[in-house]
């Protein structure tokens, strides 16, 4: 056989292979082409990285080239206050506040606190320009939260300035004096009323004033574009750092897998002071010259409207947004009508159970489900429809990404190691930690970290493959199938130890969705692990939230019993648990952070003491011999302590 020969019957073989291979496959027939859409996207981020190395490039040359290429293109429609702003016009404003910027003396970082609207993004592009950071502050922060936030951006500057909207100034009211005993000045922005403030009067008088160059610093991928706070469920939040590259890559990810372009039309009703709007939505409008239609607030009865109204043809999601929509609409043609326009949903955290539900219900083709933190460098994509995936690296491909998941104490996330003290990879299917290999001399495998030094070193972990190597550690739990699919498996922390074994919190929360039974009545459960004295690891508790119209009263507690035995192992099955007897509105955000993650760290301080709990939520204990949960009083919680009653 001739050499030619040879080559053309191998090329028929692996040809057929592939053939066979994907009718017989449980994945997608369009697998192929998305994961070539994956590779694209590699190759786009390589060339950018090369590029913005050697030339000055920040966020603002990306910026001022998609002013120039489409300034009359809407950039920004404000549903909530009925304002529209295109990239030109968005691009005056910023200019405006450059030139006030500037005229303050020694501003190097601003903390920001406004809902989400154009004027935010032009606010901290204005502060950029002349190279000031921003400091995006979650809205919802009030008190002692609040003060910690911005004097972790702003307590190292000679100059301390905080820039609050006027619909947020009540929050900076109640802390205005231990700011000022920190030297911070507040500046109120009035931009929808029309009343005047000192820092209005400030753009009035800089209003076509151009910037002074020469103390504008050169500019540079590295540099800090902003900091975007953690979501703070276990304690204060920590800035995270994000640099003007690192923005730009969210984007280049949004615009390439989503194949956005001019006519599009983006849906967002997430906080700008996140990553997932702020970034990927802003960042992928800019890149792809779309417009992001705005709603400040999520609201399930207004979802498909806006949509289908808006002609939006990209909706972004993530946390509990698709759970909301699914259970909280009624309007289900309305809903059927949003795919008429909506091509693509973007976002994560979207559960499996749901997942199929909220596709067929809003009729949209396609879900790209993405996994990542703010700060971290171990990025996942799926874009091939494969339901419950949170990311795919084929196991031919994981020399192109540095990601690994690897064996781990699921407590603590403590690293199992081998006898050359090198990390032990995780098997397929077997949870583990996920990490992303750390080079300082490549910008998309940097890990800037937080403010916080001693904050930045805890994430980051040595000696995985090779002696002397620096990873990022995400603190999930994560795994992955035989051809390379990622499935989210647990936070670490989250899950724990009872009863010798591990339990995932994420599995326990799912198994008390259901669409029959008693379970039907619940419409959210947050499941932790609380200590009980004299025992090992942590018995489960879930805080249930009923839906609406649902009394704890007419929840059947033996039935429930019945249900969740019959999908959890007895060491699984919550030991506690606590109901609200007020519901609670989920969208509100009530026991969670702005981005619709649960908060447990207080939950797990509480325990199963009814005096921490309080009188406005019941809680309940497994009784396994009665095989139902009955309502605890003082004596049960003294039995249970003292270890009169079996636990």
């Amino acid at each position: 056989m001739t050499p030619l020969l040879a080559l053309t019957f191998g090329a028929l073989l692996f040809l057929a292979y592939i053939v066979v291979w994907l009718i017989m496959s449980p994945y997608p027939l369009s697998l192929p082409f998305s994961l070539l859409t994956l590779l694209r996207f590699l190759f786009s981020l390589k060339s950018t990285t090369r590029m913005v190395q050697r030339v000055p490039w920040n966020t603002i040359t990306v910026w001022e080239a998609r002013v120039k290429s489409t300034p009359g293109n809407n950039f920004m429609v404000n549903l909530s206050n009925n304002t529209t702003f295109t990239y030109k016009s968005a691009n005056d404003l910023s200019l405006n506040i450059s030139a006030a910027i500037q005229s303050l003396p020694g501003c190097k970082c601003a903390a920001l606190l406004m809902p989400s609207c154009a004027e935010y993004v032009c606010l901290w592009l204005g502060l950029s320009r002349v190279g000031c950071t921003a400091a995006l502050i979650n809205t919802n922060l009030m008190g002692a939260a609040l003060v910690h936030a911005v004097k972790t951006a702003v307590g190292e500057s000679e100059s301390k300035r905080v820039v609050v909207s006027e619909e947020l100034v009540g929050n900076v009211e109640a802390v205005k004096g231990q700011l000022g005993e920190l030297g911070i000045e507040v500046l109120v922005y009035y931009h929808v009323s029309g009343k005047v403030s000192g820092f209005n009067k400030l753009l009035a008088q800089t209003s076509g004033i151009s910037i002074d160059q020469e103390m504008v610093p050169v500019r540079a991928w590295k540099s800090d574009l902003f900091y975007i706070y953690t979501s703070g469920t276990t304690g204060l939040p920590k800035a995270s750092k994000i640099n003007h590259l690192r923005f730009y890559i969210a984007g280049l990810m949004f615009s390439k897998l989503c194949r956005a372009g001019t006519s599009d039309r983006i849906y967002c009703a997430l906080p700008l002071y996140h990553s997932a709007g702020g970034m990927l939505g802003v960042s992928g409008a800019i890149c792809a010259g779309a417009t992001i239609v705005l709603r400040s607030k999520f609201s399930v009865s207004k979802l498909s409207s806006d949509i289908v109204t808006n002609k939006c043809t990209i909706m972004q999601y993530i946390g509990e947004f698709a759970r909301f929509a699914v259970n909280g609409s009624k309007t289900p043609e309305l809903d059927a009508l949003a795919g008429k326009t909506c091509r693509v949903a973007f976002g994560n955290g979207m559960r499996p159970e749901v997942w199929s539900v909220f596709q067929k219900r809003f009729n949209i083709p396609n879900v790209i489900e993405f996994y990542g933190s703010t700060e971290g460098n171990a990025t996942l994509v799926n874009n091939t429809n494969v339901v419950g995936a949170i990311g795919v690296i084929p196991w031919f491909a994981k020399f192109l990404y540095p990601v690994r998941l690897v064996k781990c104490d699921n407590s603590d996330g403590v690293l199992m190691r081998g006898e050359d003290g090198l990390a032990v990879i995780s098997e397929p299917d077997e949870p583990g930690h996920l990490l992303g290999l750390i080079k300082d001399n490549d910008p998309t495998r940097r890990f800037d970290g937080y403010t916080d030094k001693a904050a930045t070193e805890k994430k980051i972990v040595k000696d995985v493959l090779t002696k002397g190597d620096k990873w990022f550690a995400s603190g999930d739990l994560l795994r992955s199938d035989g051809f390379g699919f990622l499935f989210w498996v647990d936070r670490i922390g989250d899950t724990f130890r009872w009863k010798g074994e591990n339990v995932s919190t994420a599995e326990v929360a799912a198994a008390f969705i259901s669409e029959g039974g008693e379970r039907e009545k619940i419409d959210d459960v947050n499941v932790y692990g609380v200590e009980i004295e004299g025992k090992d690891g942590r018995a489960g508790m879930g805080r249930v939230a009923l839906k609406a119209g649902v009394k704890p009263g007419s929840l059947d507690f033996g039935e429930l019993y019945k249900e969740l035995a019959g999908e959890l192992p007895g060491y699984a099955m919550p030991v506690f648990l606590r109901i609200p007897l007020k519901v609670a509105v989920a969208e509100e955000g009530e026991a969670m952070t702005g981005t619709f993650k649960h908060k447990k760290g207080p939950l797990r301080d509480q325990g199963f003491s009814l005096e921490a709990v309080g009188g406005e939520e019941a809680l309940y204990f497994r009784d396994d011999g009665l095989k139902v949960f009955v309502k605890m009083d003082l004596e049960m919680e003294r039995g249970i302590r003292e270890g009169k009653i079996r636990v």
